[in-house]
């Protein structure tokens, strides 16, 4: 069946997803020779199969599985990345979720600003899709590092990754500092996004900068009101005030003379 068609392609499709939850490697790979001819013009239906292998895991034992997405590379990318998106929605397996950013970067790879556009629609989702997103984003640049991928990808996806940091509070200057390349800049910024951190309690940092006098005259108290407009909660001294009980003798070098 891999180069012979049936003239009912739905037909043909029921046929391969049936063979599709055999054990046996030797069907599986023959299902797998028939999607390459199969995948470009019906991604969904190859992408669902591949899905149910990988949750049962035994993708790792084909190894051809993973020219599947070049195939697909050929097809509709947002019907790819909707279907895609519908598992998360679905369905929260960690093995899947684990393999969606490799599956997404290899899809998209003749395509990765596409990628960036569909991408960035997951900014303002639950943590499910920005986990998901963080980890695609550094695939995507881990081929940029390797050559795989335009150099210029880079620029155009440190836009997301900014968005993301400024909307979670990460004091993006502080980070970065020092690295004059965008990719490892990129890179910084999304190992600090992936740290959970809780929002800091500024009417706590505001109570606490009475005793320092010092620290508000230096700073100016306008330069915390924009740390708390941008709901900086990274910054040390922000997260060193905003503690409830500060100890004196931790704190004597900030107290004014």
């Amino acid at each position: 069946m891999s180069t012979h068609r049936l003239a009912d392609s739905e037909l043909e499709f029921e046929i391969l997803r049936i063979c599709s939850e055999e054990t046996n490697m030797r069907v599986l790979n023959a299902v797998t020779q028939a999607l390459f001819n199969r995948a470009k013009e019906n991604p969904e239906k190859t992408l669902e199969i591949l899905r149910t292998w990988i949750v049962r895991g035994v993708f790792h034992d084909l190894y051809e599985i993973w020219l599947l997405p070049e195939c697909l590379q050929e097809s509709d990318l947002e019907r790819c990345f909707l279907t895609i998106e519908s598992w998360i929605q679905q369905d929260i397996n960690q093995l899947l979720l684990s393999e969606i950013p490799r599956l997404l970067s290899r899809i998209s790879s003749r395509n990765p600003v596409k990628l960036m556009e569909l991408l960035s629609k997951w900014k303002d989702r639950e943590d499910v899709f920005i986990n998901v997103l963080l980890d695609t984003l550094r695939e995507v640049l881990s081929m940029a590092y390797r050559k795989e991928i335009a150099d210029s990808v880079v620029d155009q996806y440190f836009s997301i990754i900014l968005s993301l940091a400024e909307k979670n509070g990460l004091d993006v200057n502080r980070i970065i500092k020092g690295e004059e390349d965008k990719l490892f800049q990129s890179l910084k910024l999304i190992e600090e996004l992936e740290i959970k951190r809780p929002e800091l309690n500024y009417n706590e940092i505001y109570k606490n900068l009475q005793n320092y006098q010092s620290i508000r005259d230096f700073l100016g108290l306008d330069w915390f009101k924009k740390q708390e407009h941008a709901k900086n909660k990274t910054h040390p001294l922000l997260i060193f005030l905003s503690m409830v009980e500060i100890d004196p003798g931790d704190a004597a070098f900030f107290k004014s003379s």
